[in-house]
């Protein structure tokens, strides 16, 4: 056996140091997937709900997210959805009114309402792909009857979809706009 290590020290020691690597890179993917990912800033932290992972600190998530993850029946699931996109909307609402406020000039003003009309588009055209594809519906023409016909639950998954939407395009100027505050609100009331 001391044979065989001599004559074999140099490939022992690369396997060693490669069990040491794939140990270090486990447990920092078990690190990552515990809510943490490489450059995030401090007020920044991921909740996973099921599926549904929002890289924002804010009320809102911190609300939905949990009850979204253990919501039963199927019904109270998709009233969650249905809340969840309500309350990011006037979110949406919310900071685009606060950014419209701080400006002076009209200029700035129509850059807003650009991002609005933009946030908008993509919400309409994500929402096209991706009922396309839930449904299956690649075979069928675009302009067929048949294609797309759905009910409640795709409804409520479009709404949580375009909630994410307004989430991101509203977290993105709170984070880089400083100065925003969530109003306090009980999102158990949301309509």
């Amino acid at each position: 056996m001391a044979g065989f290590v001599r004559k074999n020290v140099k490939w022992l020691l690369i396997v060693a140091v490669l069990v040491i690597v794939c140990a270090v890179l486990t447990t920092l993917l078990i690190y990552l997937n515990n809510g943490y990912s490489a450059g995030q800033t401090k007020n920044i932290k991921t909740v996973q709900a099921n599926n549904n992972i929002s890289q924002y600190a804010n009320p809102i998530d911190d609300y939905f997210m949990p009850r979204l993850a253990n919501a039963s029946p199927e019904i109270a699931y998709r009233e969650l959805q249905d809340n969840y996109e309500t309350a990011w909307e006037t979110e949406f609402d919310n900071v685009i009114n606060w950014m419209s406020n701080k400006c002076q000039y009209q200029e700035d003003k129509d850059k807003i309402e650009e991002y609005v009309s933009d946030v908008n588009k993509s919400i309409n055209a994500v929402s096209d792909i991706v009922v396309t594809d839930w449904l299956g519906d690649y075979l069928l023409p675009p302009d067929s009857p048949e294609r797309n016909v759905w009910g409640t639950g795709t409804r409520s998954g479009l709404n949580q979809l375009k909630a994410e939407i307004y989430r991101d395009a509203s977290m993105r100027l709170i984070e880089n706009c400083p100065g925003y505050s969530f109003r306090n609100i009980d999102y158990s009331r949301t309509p």
